[in-house]
């Protein structure tokens, strides 16, 4: 008489299918970290299985949490630092400048860690490009104090324009680099402000952010300081400026080198 077909190949043969061995291997693994765990909480190796089983069972809440706990064991443990450092700094609302400070922290403690330290180089980048955003805003400034483009229903000023004018235009550039780049710059971590000297130096990407930034400001001073009686060489001046920067600015958000 023939076995019924639903009778499963492991009433037949006494075998366990693979899939039950590995959901009961998995559940011996937990269970003996677990014991492993009450038994030497001061453990860091034992934390640190346990976050490999959380880990590949994707259990991010527990991964998280043994993260914190090996961090509370030691302080300096890379793997885990690393991955609580990237979670605070990639969280929404966490800035260029805050997502350095936390690298650079980071870092401190575990000066070891290249995926820290390539989490810093990103940040430090980022807090550059912002630099080229101050520049271009300079040279929209110089070219609405010279009215370069008409509207229509409106009288362009007279070129070319006084000396007062032209040193007014100083007042405002001065202000937007000094809350934009050097406070922001002088709060940040001594970590961070020595790592944008040495991304400046590693890095093709950095050199040519802040060499764009350069060259609009050079743009926007000749626009605002000459005293041009036409308004056609301010113009080349304003896009020559405008189109360099513009056209990489969308294109290299993650370059770091």
């Amino acid at each position: 008489m023939r076995s019924p077909p639903e009778e499963s190949a492991s009433t037949t043969t006494g075998r366990t299918p693979p899939s039950a061995s590995g959901g009961h291997a998995a559940a011996t693994a937990s269970a003996v970290v677990s014991v492993a765990l009450r038994l030497g909480p001061e453990e860091v190796y034992a934390h640190e299985v346990a976050e490999r089983i959380a880990s590949f069972s994707g259990n991010s809440k527990a991964v998280d949490q043994l993260e914190r706990a090996i961090l509370r064991i030691d302080p300096t443990h890379s793997e885990a630092l690393a991955a609580q450092t990237r979670k605070a700094a990639d969280a929404p609302g966490v800035k260029a400048g805050r997502a350095a400070d936390l690298y650079a922290g980071g870092l401190a403690a575990a000066p070891d860690s290249g995926s820290m330290q390539r989490g810093l180089d990103q940040a430090t980048y980022r807090m550059l490009c912002c630099v080229r955003w101050l520049a271009l805003l300079c040279l929209g400034l110089a070219g609405a104090m010279m009215d370069l483009f008409a509207v229509e229903g409106e009288v362009q000023r007279e070129l070319p324009l006084s000396l007062g004018q032209r040193l007014w235009y100083l007042v405002p550039m001065t202000a937007i680099w000094i809350v934009g780049a050097l406070l922001r710059y002088r709060r940040r971590r001594t970590g961070v402000r020595l790592n944008v000297q040495s991304l400046m130096r590693r890095g093709r990407w950095a050199r040519l952010v802040v060499v764009q930034a350069a060259w609009s400001m050079l743009c926007a001073l000749l626009i605002a300081q000459v005293p041009w009686t036409d308004r056609l060489l301010p113009q080349v001046l304003f896009w020559a400026g405008l189109t360099p920067t513009f056209a990489t600015i969308w294109f290299d958000r993650k370059k770091a080198c």
